[in-house]
């Protein structure tokens, strides 16, 4: 299990919301969280594109601590082997979210 996460964070260091429901300050905040996000894996080398994949994908499966945990991780990385790490050390629920995003956002370049 752990080399799965592994390859797939592995994926992830190497590309380097909410609902429609109306106006809510949550929505503010997962906006704000993805933007960071994203903006970090731009930082990183991925592409605008890929990084607002990533970005959107994280904050919609987090809660907004963890999404402020999943923004810290990119930003403070300051190349994609040691945000990787920084992944693979962060809470479950961070792991699987890039996770996720990784294998949702595989097709973006």
């Amino acid at each position: 299990m752990r080399l799965l996460i592994f390859a797939a964070v592995g994926a992830v260091a190497a590309c380097a919301s909410g609902s429609d429901d109306g106006y809510s300050a949550g929505n503010d905040a997962r906006a704000a969280n993805a933007g960071r996000i994203s903006q970090g894996l731009q930082r990183l080398g991925a592409t605008e594109e890929r990084g607002s994949c990533f970005g959107d994908r994280i904050a919609q499966s987090l809660d907004d601590r963890r999404q402020m945990e999943a923004a810290r991780v990119v930003e403070e990385a300051e190349s994609k082997g040691e945000m990787r790490d920084k992944v693979l050390n962060a809470s479950r629920p961070v792991r699987k979210a890039f996770i996720g995003a990784s294998m949702s956002c595989a097709r973006q370049s």
